[in-house]
């Protein structure tokens, strides 16, 4: 087992669905990534404390390196082992976030080498959404696999895939394929769209069945 030392962990937040999914990914700050763009991004992550929970660590670097508590339901991505040889860990979370309110901690360190003057930084000097085809030409070569996992559903299981072809079905039986297909595009493509605004236009039966049944799940908590 990696030591504690070795470990990471962090969250890949999301939107969108299979079709049109975008990823948020954060470009690590300081001079040596400054002029690095392809395969540098990352999720945000850091490492796990000696007595904290991998999930609790994903959770408090996500805050600590964009300013952002998403809260939700969590799925699983499990872990990978970057070139370097650390372990990362990740968990997916579907959210609404514009990168513009980013709001980094930052580290310390000698800048010029041998200069004897210490700078501090930005552990995370900016973040962007990305769809599927740029984040993984953008993100590191070690945590492609992620985003892999995020269309899956997670490690191996399918499980986000099937629970969206459930809720397609629902929607079908409901409204027919057409309205369906309509009814989840405006849900789904629209990516971070609120529980409020996704029932808007169903109406009340079907809504309360949709809610009942969990079809609109995946929206996430109303926000104000």
């Amino acid at each position: 087992m990696a030591s504690r030392k070795s470990q990471s962990a962090g969250r890949l937040l999301f939107g969108g669905c299979a079709t049109d999914l975008e990823v948020l990914l954060a470009h690590p700050g300081g001079p040596f990534w400054q002029n690095k763009d392809d395969g540098a991004w990352s999720i945000p992550k850091g490492l796990i404390g000696a007595d904290e929970a991998p999930l609790a660590a994903a959770q408090r670097e996500f805050a600590e390196e964009t300013g952002y508590y998403p809260e939700g339901v969590f799925l699983p991505l499990g872990e990978t082992r970057q070139p370097g040889g650390k372990v990362v860990q990740a968990w997916a979370i579907e959210g609404d976030w514009d990168p513009a309110l980013i709001r980094s901690n930052t580290f310390e360190m000698e800048w010029p080498p041998h200069s004897g003057r210490h700078r501090n930084f930005p552990e995370i000097d900016r973040a962007a959404w990305f769809d599927v085809a740029d984040a993984r030409r953008k993100i590191l070569m070690g945590q492609a696999i992620f985003v892999d996992r995020l269309l899956e559903g997670g490690p191996g299981s399918g499980h986000l895939g099937r629970r969206r072809s459930a809720r397609d079905t629902q929607i079908a039986m409901l409204f027919g394929t057409t309205t369906a297909l309509s009814v989840h595009g405006t849900i789904c493509a629209a990516g971070r769209t609120t529980r409020k605004t996704a029932v808007v236009g169903l109406r009340r039966r079907e809504a309360a069945h949709l809610e009942r049944e969990g079809a609109l799940d995946h929206c996430g908590p109303e926000r104000g």
